[in-house]
């Protein structure tokens, strides 16, 4: 047998005098024959335990002074916390400690080591007789048992096992479990269990046997092993480590134990260990019937690990932290001595989880909480539960007698009443034949059973454990249902940034993304520089991010560390995607090195820095390839329709640099899918206000060279947002430039007359033309304004938004007043002075000349003209008139200017995009520059110098007619920049 002796008992010590001395050195034998394994196992978990550690210092870059004592660490982390760009105190204060809990300092508040008393013990490892492999176990004397403070640091220490997260303890008698008639329960319920084990640190506390709870629950483990064993994982933290410890009594193992003590009697039962349980923990009491000599020390294991234990601090400043791990029992059928565990649990307010249709004890238990619970306490009520349950009782255990009946009904009825107080619960159930399969949702039961039977909810460090649990167990309904609508739960706490993180970083967990967003979680005070980098270096797949820079010629590595530049080359592949010169992101201040920093980047950064968090969020879920997350954080912003459109021109430049036919046909399918959701918030808001559904198309995007929502779905061909009624109506409004035509005064006159007699004339504008909307547009912008200068205080810009020559504007524009009582605005009476109602004159002068209608007509009428003399010109006898014709030339000359004007104009608004826009404009100008050289070379210059014919120069001016003709028809249905006509200024 090979067995390490770690301590001998006394007994054995007196009696080892009477025995053979051959007994004796074959006793020493096995143990020196067992040295060399127990070494080697030592050997390979040290080598295990150096690895993670030396993939730990890769990973996190700690300096090398943290890598020493734990005294080192703390000096240390004095001076390098401080200079932290992020003061990320609580960060370094979780990781150092996951850091220093690996070195074995995790098991408590001192460095000291606790030694197991000589002769209350015995350790080493058993080669079972079903398994390939040892497992390691600690024999315990009852009598003189240590307490469970040596026994959990030997468990840390010696065995190298890390504190759980959850205890679950699953207790039935092995004589009063028997398997259902239907196999699905038995394969839901290791379902369940299996879930819960793969998804956090759980330890699976059973009687360790090779039949009942313990066979359950080492099937479900050895199907999670092989599992396991086909899935290639990154790294091995990523997936918890399986723990099922058995905790059985030292009689029917005794046959497997190595030489304790004598057994004076022949066991009436005998107990195989079952092979996938990792540890045993064997309690002897000295009896040789006693098949329940554990129950005491599991409760005192369960005790030990739920009540709050001080937690070592590794950063100056922080105070202190109690935690405890959430235990639960979970009863399966069971007997007598089960009802009496699970009261002696509620008495300790461990929660316990009923398994309500397993049979025996669990139902009895799950009967009389139901009806305790849902009916009042009557005293005819209470006299039929009582026959009830003895009846009930009698049928389950036939065999006990009438008194054992009596005092089991009471402990049952006394455990119930226990267990329901007016904050906790102590029990709850769960459905074994329920139609939905509520077993493999066993962490939801678990979960639900933790958080009513807490006492203390209100308190921030319960709170975060408890979101974490949820977090790690992907219970966002739990989160929400249990935790955030709890009535206990304080308004006070804040959601940890290390939460959220985890949130982003895990999978599957976008609805806790979008229950912390909901909540009133700030992005932008997790979203620092150190942390935006941190979420691509532990993104899980970076192949789509690494091919989308290879693809722009950037080099990422698969894993690890990513570059020092690597948010430079972020914001160049950034600009790249979004078609954009320069991008900031929500941590930089872009005033920053850009002291004459313009408006678009003033406004962006002091108006809307929500919104810029809130993009790079996007930017990151878009890069990593989450496209649900994508989906989530955009539900959450607070301008939906800009980011809509710019999502949808992220997935468009997309499509140019993935490779992989699949995710090409996704991006595609992605960009109807935001372009279809833009229209949809759009329409809904349309239908709610027509007028504020218009006012969002005045609103700017953040790194789009001040474009509107508007502007860009035009510049990215958005056609159907663009064809929407609220952008007509936008582009209609944009049209009038805030002025409009009175139908009623010269009904006999065309609108377009109006605009011409009003603008040449003057005096008509008082009788056709209306500048109400005129006054509403200027008070929109000056509300604008005060929300500019009030999102300026609050970011620490407000002498940069003062010194604006564009904010002087309007403050001069608010100081001069006087627009909603003027005549000239709608008719009402003047009460001001003669000086302000000229300024208000002359500004609707200016009004109605910078309005694009006035401008349209106004250059349709000079075109006209234009045609008239360039008609004329040709119609004219012999060389025509020389004034005609310099005429004719500067006219062409300011019709080139203005085109250059607008090329240059839309290189600088589409820089990315304009080539192809402007083609046409380009062929339109080398036309005219060619008509422009050659009307003045030869009918200017050539026809009155005699090296020009008269006829050649009729024919050119015959093709100048033809062209200017056709060009009409260009000049009555273009578009432009803001949608409306192509103004050309001439």
């Amino acid at each position: 047998m090979a067995a390490a002796a770690a301590g001998r008992s006394s007994s054995e010590d007196t009696s080892s005098a009477d025995e053979d001395p051959w007994v004796r050195r074959e006793v020493r034998r096995e143990v020196v024959d067992a040295r060399p394994q127990i070494r080697s196992q030592l050997s390979t978990t040290n080598e295990q335990v150096a690895v993670r550690r030396s993939r730990f210092k890769q990973k996190r870059k700690f300096p090398a002074p943290w890598t020493g004592c734990g005294d080192c660490a703390t000096k240390c982390i004095t001076c390098c916390g401080s200079d932290s760009d992020d003061s990320e105190g609580e960060d370094l204060q979780e990781e150092l400690q996951d850091f220093l809990s690996e070195q074995g300092n995790q098991g408590s508040t001192t460095s000291l080591q606790f030694l197991l008393p000589e002769g209350s013990y015995m350790e080493g490892v058993l080669p079972l007789r079903y398994g390939e492999e040892s497992r390691p176990y600690l024999l315990l004397n009852k009598v003189n048992c240590p307490s469970m403070e040596v026994i959990s640091e030997h468990i840390h220490r010696t065995w190298r096992v890390e504190r759980p997260k959850v205890i679950l303890s699953l207790y039935c008698e092995t004589d009063y479990f028997s398997l259902w008639k239907r196999r699905k329960i038995y394969d839901a319920l290791q379902t369940g269990l299996i879930k819960l084990a793969s998804t956090t640190d759980v330890w699976l506390v059973t009687n360790g046997a090779n039949l009942g709870v313990g066979k359950l629950v080492g099937d479900a483990m050895k199907r999670e092993k092989a599992r396991r064993e086909y899935i290639v994982v990154k790294d091995d933290e990523d997936q918890p480590m399986l723990r099922a410890i058995g905790v059985l009594p030292f009689c029917p193992v005794a046959h497997m134990m190595p030489r304790w003590r004598q057994i004076q009697d022949e066991v009436k039962e005998k107990w195989e260990l079952n092979p996938d349980h990792t540890h045993f923990i064997v309690v002897d009491d000295g009896s040789n019937d006693n098949y329940n000599a554990e129950h005491d020390l599991r409760l005192e294991l369960q005790h030990h690990y739920r009540s709050p234990r001080q937690v070592f601090n590794v950063l100056p400043g922080h105070t202190s932290k109690k935690r405890s791990i959430p235990v639960v029992c979970v009863l399966v059928q069971g007997g007598p001595s089960s009802i009496q565990y699970v009261q002696e649990c509620v008495e300790q307010q461990t929660p316990v989880l009923l398994l309500k249709g397993s049979g025996k004890a669990a139902d009895l238990l799950a009967f009389a909480y139901e009806e305790i619970k849902e009916r009042p306490p009557q005293e005819d009520w209470m006299q039929y539960l009582r026959a009830e349950l003895s009846r009930r009782i009698f049928k389950t255990f036939p065999l006990l007698s009438q008194e054992e009946v009596q005092a089991l009904k009471e402990s049952i009825i006394n455990c119930v009443n226990d267990s329901i107080k007016e904050d906790q619960v102590f029990l709850s159930t769960v459905e074994v034949h329920s139609f939905h399969d509520e077993l493999e949702n066993l962490d939801k039961y678990i979960l639900t059973a933790i958080l009513k039977a807490q006492a203390d909810v209100s308190d921030e460090h319960v709170v975060q454990s408890d979101l974490q649990l949820t977090l790690q167990w992907n219970r966002p309904d739990l989160a929400l249902s249990e935790i955030f609508q709890s009535p206990y739960f304080p308004d006070t706490i804040k959601i940890p940034p290390r939460l959220f993180e985890k949130a982003l970083l895990k999978k599957d967990r976008e609805e806790f993304v979008e229950l912390f967003l909901s909540q009133g979680f700030d992005p932008q005070d997790y979203l620092t520089k150190n942390r935006y980098r941190r979420l691509f270096e532990k993104a899980d797949d970076r192949e789509f991010m690494k091919g989308v820079f290879g693809a722009m010629g950037h080099n990422l590595p698969d894993f690890g560390v990513l570059p020092d530049n690597f948010l430079m080359t972020l914001k160049k592949v950034i600009c790249q995607m979004a078609e954009v010169d320069v991008y900031f992101f929500g941590h930089e201040n872009p005033n920053k090195g850009r002291p004459n920093m313009g408006k678009a980047s003033l406004i962006c950064f002091s108006f809307q820095k929500k919104t810029k968090v809130m993009m790079d969020l996007l930017l990151w879920a878009i890069l990593v390839n989450k496209q649900r997350l994508v989906r989530i954080i955009w539900e959450q912003t607070e301008d939906p329709i800009p980011l809509a459109l710019f999502i949808r021109r992220v997935y468009m430049s997309l499509t140019k640099y993935v490779e992989d036919a699949t995710l090409r046909r996704e991006m595609k399918a992605l960009v109807s899918e935001y372009e279809d959701l833009a229209v949809g918030v759009l329409d809904m808001g349309y239908k709610e206000s027509a007028n504020k559904a218009t006012d969002i198309m005045n609103e700017m995007i953040p790194d789009w060279k001040v474009k509107t929502a508007i502007e860009v779905a035009y510049d990215s061909k958005c056609k159907k947002f663009i064809a929407h009624p609220c952008c007509q109506k936008w582009v209609k409004r944009k049209y009038l430039g805030g002025i409009s035509v009175k139908k009623m005064a010269a009904q006999f006159l065309p609108s377009w007359l109006k605009i011409l007699l009003s603008a040449f004339l003057i005096i008509p504008m008082f009788f056709f033309i209306d500048f109400r909307f005129l006054r509403r547009a200027e008070d929109q912008k000056a509300q604008k304004k005060r929300e500019i200068v009030r999102g300026s205080h609050q970011s620490g810009l407000h002498n940069n938004v003062h010194l604006n020559p564009t904010y002087q504007y309007f403050d001069r524009q608010l100081e001069e007043g006087c627009e909603t009582s003027c005549r000239y605005c709608a008719g009402y009476t003047c009460s001001c002075t003669l000086s302000l109602c000229m300024l208000n004159f002359c500004r609707r002068v200016k009004a109605l000349w910078t309005a694009p209608i006035t401008k349209y007509w106004a250059h349709v009428l000079c075109y006209m003209i234009f045609l008239l003399l360039l008609s004329l010109s040709g119609l004219l006898p012999g060389c025509g008139s020389t004034w005609l014709d310099v005429t004719i030339s500067l006219w062409m000359t300011t019709s080139i200017v203005e085109l250059l004007r607008t090329i240059y104009r839309d290189a600088e608004m589409f820089h990315h995009s304009s080539s192809q826009r402007n083609f046409w404009t380009y062929v339109e100008t080398f036309l005219l520059v060619g008509f422009w050289v050659t009307h003045f070379l030869v009918k200017v210059v050539g026809t009155r110098t005699g090296f020009v014919e008269v006829q050649d120069a009729k024919l050119l001016l015959a093709i100048m007619v033809f062209f200017f003709f056709l060009r009409l028809l260009y000049v009555f249905a273009p578009n432009s920049l803001s949608l409306g006509p192509r103004l050309v200024m001439l």
